[in-house]
């Protein structure tokens, strides 16, 4: 069996193609991840470097910068 890929959106529930299909095709829809993804142990460290923020234990943007710079030399 040969297939073919084609691409497109969907807009109002609806998969506007950028190409025409035969009529009748039987077709399969893929949707494609557009965000990503973290493991639990990756979540749960985000999680907790969030809270520690929230609580005042964050590093301003300045020092972070400072801090890699430091790191280059």
């Amino acid at each position: 069996m040969v297939g073919m890929q084609v691409r497109g959106r969907v807009k109002g529930n609806t998969v506007l193609l950028e190409e025409a299909l035969p009529e009748g095709a039987e077709v399969d829809v893929v949707v494609r991840e557009t965000g990503f993804r973290l493991d639990e142990a990756s979540q749960r460290e985000l999680l907790a470097a969030r809270d520690s923020v929230r609580q005042g234990r964050g590093v301003e943007a300045e020092e972070v910068l400072r801090r890699l710079e430091a790191a280059g030399d």
